[in-house]
C-alpha cells in the first residue's frame, strides 16, 4: 500500500496561539493607554478583532491576563539565563544581580502598567490569587542556583534555601515599589543597596 504525504495543516494550537498574543496585545495596549479599571472585556475584543466569546475561550477573566504577564516575564528570564554564556560558573551574587536585573529591564519600557500592576498585586491573595503561579516559577529558578551556592560554601547552608529564595522575592518587589517612587533613579540604583544586603546576610563563612 502506497502512502501518501500530505502538507499538513496549520495546525489548530498556532491558531489559537496566534489569537491569544492579539488580544493580550490589545489589553497591554489599552491597559498602558486607558487604565485597567477603565479597560473593559467589551474594548479589548473590539481593539483585537475577536468575538466576546473568543476572549473567554482563552481567558475567563480580564484579570487572567495579569498572571499571563508574570508567565511572560518568567519565561524571558529563562531564555536570558540560556542565552547568557558561563552563567552556572558566575559567582552567587553575580547570577542573583543578573536575574534580578533582567526582570527589571523590562519594567522600564512600560513604566506606567507596571505601575498598575504594583497596584494589583497589593490588592491580589499572593498566596492563593493568579500571581502565585509567578512566584512559584520565580522560585524554581532561584532555588537551584541558592542550593548550588550552599552546596559549594558560598552561601550558608544553616538557612533554608526556600527562606533565602523568598527573601529574594521580597526584595524584588520592594525595589519595584522604591524605583515606582523614585522616578529620577534607575532600576539598578534602586535595587543595589538590597541586594549587597542579601549577599551579606547570606555570605558563607
Amino acid at each position: 500500500m502506497t502512502m501518501v504525504n500530505k502538507k499538513p495543516e496549520r495546525p489548530r494550537d498556532a491558531q489559537r496561539e496566534a489569537t491569544a498574543h492579539r488580544i493580550l496585545a490589545s489589553a497591554l495596549r489599552l491597559f498602558d493607554r486607558l487604565g485597567f479599571e477603565h479597560t473593559s472585556v467589551d474594548k479589548i475584543v473590539e481593539d483585537a478583532g475577536v468575538a466576546k466569546g473568543t476572549f473567554f475561550h482563552h481567558f475567563p477573566s480580564k484579570d487572567a491576563i495579569l498572571a499571563w504577564i508574570g508567565d511572560q516575564q518568567i519565561a524571558n528570564l529563562q531564555s536570558a539565563i540560556a542565552a547568557r554564556r558561563g552563567f552556572s560558573q558566575l559567582s552567587f551574587e553575580k547570577q542573583i544581580r543578573f536575574v534580578l536585573l533582567t526582570l527589571g529591564e523590562a519594567h522600564a519600557k512600560r513604566k506606567s502598567l507596571i505601575k498598575f500592576l504594583a497596584a494589583a498585586l497589593l490588592k491580589t491573595d499572593l498566596l492563593s490569587g493568579p500571581h502565585s503561579k509567578g512566584m512559584s516559577q520565580l522560585d524554581a529558578v532561584l532555588l537551584p542556583l541558592i542550593r548550588k551556592a550552599q552546596h559549594s560554601g558560598e552561601v550558608r547552608a544553616e538557612i533554608s534555601a526556600e527562606t533565602i529564595a523568598s527573601f529574594i522575592r521580597a526584595t524584588y518587589f520592594h525595589s519595584i515599589l522604591e524605583w515606582l517612587i523614585k522616578e529620577n533613579r534607575s532600576f539598578e540604583q534602586v535595587l543595589e543597596p538590597f541586594l549587597q544586603l542579601i549577599i551579606r546576610g547570606t555570605k558563607g563563612d
